[in-house]
């Protein structure tokens, strides 16, 4: 049976923890406001995953086919994508063990296909290989061997149901996304079947998050993360899966922050009015999340206000800072488009008052970093 292999880092440890946090947040609001992030979260996902397949169809094109106003779709993989997003959030529990009919049927979906065909069940039947960044080459495994590696996937996810949702699926993605256990549909049915078990496994998130977006916002680091997982390694069982399941948890705990950032009031903070000295700063830099301190223990480093409070929406620029390293404006449009530059330079400019940020460069040049 397949074992992952990788560390329960630093970094890692308070992913889950603020995953665990905003798991609550979401329980806690009320169910038309779940349903108002829920139908913006759907229509970006949609949008976003066009995009990254190259396809130019405007968001407000996408909202009209779904709603039924022009009840024809324009565009095959948008249907067949729409399909399969819909499948992968129906789940409300699974009382039965995951398959590789699972992820026969995402594959039918996206290929649009009325019935199962005999192209549908089969996995590939040659090999083929991932290009990642700068046109670099990682041989998936032979398709002689993807049947007996599926299964073995699927019996460690059904060997691994006390394992915490966030890690799993990041497991997945990464497994799914090597094995490509079909010719076409390789990342999305990565994505796809990753939604799926979130629904199945935690379904306090469903529809709160998108990955499309995390992944179209954070490209260099997604094939950074994959490249530096998959150096120099021949076997599933070789990957240290600790800085994919980092950037995989990053691109979840932002775009959970981003969704609730547009319902949660300014004096109403996200995970709770914490005190910034309750920020742990990590070694590398960056605060990877809202922890609590032991008793006693104090920010020795600390040189701002222990009573200042960060808004949501700094909240969601600082993870992006933390996974980044750096901001420009561009970036932050792109994490909140509804928001003015004035606006977005209010909050920059909040955060730089607190000394957890600086401005570099001028106009256009103009950047941010962690201090």
């Amino acid at each position: 049976m397949y074992q992952p292999q990788f560390k329960l880092s630093h970094r890692l440890n308070s992913f889950l923890q603020q995953f665990d946090q905003l798991g609550k947040k979401i329980t806690s609001l009320n169910e038309n406001k779940k349903k108002e992030v829920q139908e913006k979260t759907f229509f970006k996902s949609l949008y976003l995953a066009t995009k990254l397949k190259g396809i130019n169809i405007k968001e407000e094109t996408i909202r009209s086919v779904v709603v039924g106003k022009d009840p024809i779709f324009s565009n095959s993989y948008l249907e067949g994508y729409y399909r399969a997003f819909q499948f992968c959030h129906q789940c409300e529990d699974l009382s039965s063990a995951f398959s590789p009919l699972m992820i026969q049927k995402i594959h039918q979906l996206l290929s649009n296909s009325a019935i199962y065909n005999y192209n549908n069940l089969r996995l590939r039947r040659k090999n083929i290989s991932l290009v990642g960044i700068n046109g670099v080459v990682y041989p998936s495994p032979s398709y002689l061997r993807l049947p007996v590696l599926v299964d073995q996937f699927f019996e460690f996810l059904n060997s691994s149901v006390k394992s915490p949702p966030l890690i799993l699926g990041g497991i997945s993605y990464f497994i799914l996304l090597v094995l490509h256990p079909y010719e076409a549909y390789g990342e999305e049915v990565s994505r796809l079947f990753t939604y799926f078990l979130f629904s199945c496994r935690e379904s306090r998130i469903k529809n709160f998050f998108s990955l499309e977006r995390g992944f179209f916002q954070s490209q260099p680091e997604y094939y950074a993360a994959l490249k530096q997982t998959l150096d120099d390694k021949k076997e599933l069982s070789d990957y240290d899966l600790t800085p994919w399941l980092e950037f995989f948890s990053s691109v979840v705990i932002n775009d959970l922050l981003l969704s609730l950032s547009f319902e949660v009031k300014r004096k109403q903070s996200l995970l709770g009015t914490r005190k910034l000295s309750q920020l742990r700063k990590h070694p590398k830099g960056g605060y990877p999340g809202l922890l609590k301190t032991n008793k006693g223990q104090e920010n020795k480093d600390n040189s701002f206000s222990r009573n200042l409070k960060l808004t949501p929406r700094q909240l969601v620029l600082l993870n992006f800072l933390r996974t980044h390293s750096t901001l420009v404006m561009a970036q932050a449009r792109q994490l909140f488009s509804n928001l003015s530059d004035d606006t977005l330079l209010r909050e920059l400019q909040g955060l730089q008052k607190r000394g957890l940020i600086e401005k570099r460069g001028r106009t256009k040049g103009t950047y941010y970093t962690l201090k």
